[in-house]
């Protein structure tokens, strides 16, 4: 289903590369040596800081995120951006607020599709509307960088010799405790805590818990690194979910280890991060805000000091995790095992994972918000959805991949929308409920009838769309 070659490519590629190319220069970060060890033995992190490649950081240097380089001239296609805002202008119920005021709502979408043909390679085409126009505060999307990251680093373990894998048992040892955390009631095997089931977690119901373990394993410094080192420059991975404001609390990991059933543990030394990152700039959103004490001010709230990444490197990641043959998209150093375990993973529907095993069915909805929508144009059936959305002071987004299995038809998604209006910048079920999830289900239902049905007349003018 997937061809090896894809057509035009050279073009294609080209678009990858001007997407990231076009993403707002990166301040440069203060950084010096890096601590942790590993069981005696030079592992990954302990290399971090020590290399001349660019990008890497030697002490008292001051470094900028590398940005990726052609191997050769190419010739950008011309940008498509009539479709998409064609689309987004059609009466569906979910369009019509935001798409009054786009710039205030914020709506950023890209697509790529892929269209098999019967004798040669898919066809590929690329749309854009408004991609990293405005800023967006990405929430729980940043969380599929950290799984990435988690798995390179587990892939420099194995490959430095030691006997560790995604099912080995693993001790969370925080240094103001005399005993470790060993035990996670929710693996039905063992009742232990392992790399691939808190990796699960995160892309099942996007746990916040099990994304604070990956960020300690991989490392504050080291989780940023590696996805500068991929070419995603916009990217600034500061604290874990709902962490405290104090930075050096956000930069220190406690000590790990993996404790396989046979020979020795491996040990992840307690690392405070020596990488400073600056504060992002233009970020200011609203016009009031909840303070941590609970009380409102009456100015924009400042995300500055929150993870960040732009929406185009959002969905370089996307397509370089779902199809790693497209030209152009960044090579993640994934095994093939990895990549399949992890694209499992955020294809899977909680309600029928076996382990862990949700007491309350999850939503199909809540986790791919494009769902709904698709499901008004292709049963559930034929539909493969996998992605990793985010939802946070208003902030709405989503990052998928979307195939019609019976037919090889496919697209990634990436779309954002900003619900509360530019007025008070907090999460309230209300205004998700009235304006980014309408926009969604919209979304999903023109995008699948437009470009994974073919052959298909669209709905009426005016049909809401949605069960």
């Amino acid at each position: 289903m997937l061809a090896p070659v894809l057509r035009n490519w050279e073009l294609v590629a080209a678009g990858l590369l001007v997407f990231a190319c076009s993403t707002p220069g990166a301040p440069k970060e203060q950084s010096g040596p890096s601590k942790p060890t590993v069981a005696g033995v030079a592992t990954p992190t302990q290399q971090v800081g020590k290399s001349a490649e660019p990008g890497r950081a030697t002490p008292g240097e001051q470094v900028d995120p590398p940005k990726p380089v052609p191997d050769a001239p190419r010739t950008p296609p011309p940008p498509n951006t009539e479709t998409i805002e064609r689309l987004l202008k059609s009466e569906h119920k979910g369009f019509v607020e935001p798409m009054a005021n786009p710039e205030q709502f914020r709506v950023q979408v890209l697509l790529t599709t892929f269209t098999p043909q019967a004798n040669g390679p898919d066809t590929i085409a690329e749309y854009r509307y408004r991609p990293d126009a405005d800023y967006i505060y990405v929430a729980s999307a940043i969380k599929t960088f950290g799984t990435v990251a988690a798995l390179r680093k587990l892939q420099e373990l194995q490959a430095t010799g030691h006997k560790v894998d995604l099912n080995t048992p693993m001790a969370w040892c925080p240094e103001d405790r005399k005993l470790c955390f060993t035990r996670d009631k929710t693996n039905v095997e063992g009742e232990v805590i392992t790399l691939g089931h808190e990796l699960r977690k995160v892309h099942l119901v996007s746990n916040n818990y099990a994304f604070n373990r990956i960020y300690e394993f991989v490392g504050h410094r080291e989780i940023n690194e590696v996805a500068w080192e991929l070419g995603f420059a916009s990217v600034r991975v500061r604290h874990r979910m709902q962490d405290k404001f104090d930075e050096r609390i956000r930069r220190t990991t406690p000590r790990i280890e993996f404790r396989p059933p046979e020979g020795e543990p491996v040990v992840i030394e307690r690392r405070v991060s020596d990488l400073k990152l600056s504060p992002t700039e233009g970020v200011l959103v609203g016009k009031r805000h909840i303070d941590f004490d609970g009380k409102e001010q009456r100015r924009p709230k400042s995300f500055a000091k929150y993870n960040a990444a732009s929406l185009t490197d959002l969905h370089r990641l996307t397509l370089a995790v779902h199809r790693p043959e497209y030209p152009g998209a960044p090579d993640l150093g994934l095994s093939k095992a990895h990549r399949e375990f992890l694209t499992a993973a955020m294809a899977e529907i909680p309600a029928e994972s076996k382990n862990p095993v949700y007491e309350r069915p999850q939503a199909h909805f809540r986790y791919k918000l494009l769902l709904r929508g698709v499901l008004e144009v292709l049963p559930l059936e034929r539909v493969r959805y996998a992605g990793k959305p985010g939802r946070a002071y208003g902030f709405h987004l989503d990052s998928a991949y979307i195939e019609d299995t019976q037919t090889g038809r496919a697209m990634v998604v990436t779309a954002s929308i900003h619900a509360n209006n530019d007025y008070l910048v907090e999460n309230t079920e209300r205004i998700y409920d009235r304006i980014s999830r309408p926009f969604f289900d919209s979304l999903g239902e023109v995008l699948a009838r437009e470009f994974l049905l073919a052959n298909t007349p669209a709905k009426s003018q005016g049909d809401p769309g949605g069960p």
